[in-house]
């Protein structure tokens, strides 16, 4: 790809970053969610290599949530969505704060060029095993949204109108339809 197309394409993933964060703004303030942006990895049981067995962290399932978030969760590998939203599902921040284990209530990914169609695979499989967990994929260079909950494929969205979740929340990105 060249420059010029890099550029381009970077600089509508941070108008995609830029809004979402906008839009997420007004309902951390309010303690709506607790959202994080893609510096946050998310840890995952299993590994990339092996996708069969690669699921998301249930912490209903952990007896020992302390020792998991003080040991295990430091051993696990991670993914970085966009943007995942904890709004009734729990979650637990490791010791250092650096990562996050749990069913997102959403995941959001904006595809690029920049990302391959193998960690696009990977992931949609990987958010799958959550049956709790949204997730939304944005083409930057289309207007739809591919939608989710768990394995089950939700109607696609448009960016052309308000973006709902299935638990109520709501995203005004109509400015970014193309």
């Amino acid at each position: 790809m060249d420059n010029y197309m890099q550029m381009g394409t970077t600089g509508r993933h941070n108008d995609f970053v830029t809004s979402f964060i906008g839009e997420l703004f007004g309902l951390i303030k309010k303690k709506e969610v607790y959202a994080k942006h893609e510096e946050f990895p998310l840890a995952f049981f299993g590994t990339r290599k092996e996708p069969l067995g690669t699921m998301l962290v249930d912490i209903g399932s952990i007896g020992d949530v302390k020792r998991f978030a003080e040991n295990t969760i430091n051993l696990l590998e991670t993914v970085q969505p966009d943007f995942m939203l904890f709004r009734h599902n729990p979650y637990i921040v490791n010791r250092y704060d650096t990562k996050i284990a749990g069913q997102p209530d959403l995941l959001i990914e904006i595809w690029s060029e920049g990302n391959p169609q193998q960690e696009r695979s990977f992931k949609k499989e990987l958010y799958k095993t959550s049956p709790v967990s949204e997730h939304w994929y944005i083409d930057q260079d289309l207007n739809k949204v591919e939608c989710y909950l768990g394995k089950n494929q939700l109607p696609d969205q448009c960016l052309t109108a308000i973006l709902r979740t299935k638990k109520g929340l709501e995203f005004d990105l109509r400015h970014l339809a193309i």
